[in-house]
């Protein structure tokens, strides 16, 4: 996913990310983490704060990462890729069921 992905889900509300090494989950990352990181390296802005709006704009150049997460269902055993994944969203598994994630 690049990071214009994320920029994007984070415009459109998105909690925070998932967090992927080598297809295993490693974490989950706040929203409002990735955003003040961000503003540390200059990538985005905030817009509306000096109103007390929380009205974020983000921009950035995008750089190469991971095109795809990798999720293995605890129903099947099989592994499904996603360009992005939210935990506490519903998620079809490759084999026609509902995804139940191995995020351990």
């Amino acid at each position: 996913m690049a990071l214009d992905h994320v920029v994007a889900m984070l415009n459109n509300g998105s909690p925070g990310v998932v967090v992927a090494d080598g297809g295993r989950v490693v974490g989950v990352v706040d929203a409002d983490v990735l955003i003040d990181a961000m503003l540390l390296r200059g990538r985005v802005r905030r817009s509306g704060e000096q109103d007390g709006g929380s009205d974020v704009t983000l921009f950035g150049r995008a750089e190469p990462v991971r095109p795809y997460v990798s999720i293995r269902c605890l129903t099947c055993g099989a592994t499904n890729t996603f360009d992005v994944y939210l935990p506490g969203r519903d998620a079809e598994c490759r084999n026609a069921h509902r995804l139940l994630p191995d995020l351990g």
